[in-house]
């Protein structure tokens, strides 16, 4: 299997699967796969699902500020292809991002997300043990009140069944 390949591996969820790359395929679940084609860079796996319409996205490794915002302009592209504006970001490998890009988020990538898609986009950041007193910090602050601003709502969520409970909330909610 090369690198322009997907790996389809149920996902727990009843009718949902999972699409990734080999390496997290064996990092969420530690099963065989099957392959077909991919749609990924070798920073980023990005796949959405079709019975939620919920975008995921995992990162590979740590990165420096100008590659993660590489990685979340891929993202947006991904997002923008599918229409999809309620995504789960895994954000367990990576390093807790700079203060330049938590302004790049709010001033720069936000409006446009919100622009591209047509609407008001949710995240649900899934982060470790270690990283929410950090993520608490953000919520504590004005980053969120500012997203919310151009329509960019965040939460963070130790656990991953709780991420995908929110939303699916907000999916019922956009949807009444």
């Amino acid at each position: 299997m090369g690198e322009n390949t997907r790996h389809y591996i149920s996902y727990g969820c009843p009718g949902v699967e999972l699409v990734t790359s080999p390496w997290a395929a064996a990092f969420y679940l530690n099963l065989p796969s099957l392959s077909v084609p991919n749609a990924s860079d070798n920073d980023i796996t990005i796949i959405v699902e079709p019975s939620s319409g919920i975008l995921r996205a995992v990162w590979a490794r740590q990165m420096l500020t100008g590659s993660l915002i590489d990685s979340y302009s891929y993202l947006l592209d991904e997002a923008v292809k599918a229409g999809c504006r309620f995504w789960h970001l895994d954000l367990r490998l990576r390093i807790w991002p700079a203060a330049t890009f938590r302004t790049w988020i709010i001033e720069t990538f936000a409006p446009l997300a919100t622009q591209r898609l047509g609407g008001p986009v949710h995240v649900a950041y899934w982060v470790a043990d270690n990283q929410q007193a950090k993520a608490n910090d953000l919520l504590a602050g004005d980053m969120q009140v500012q997203l919310a601003k151009v329509g960019f709502y965040m939460a963070f969520f130790e656990k991953e069944l709780d991420a995908r409970a929110w939303l699916c909330q907000q999916q019922d909610a956009a949807a009444s």
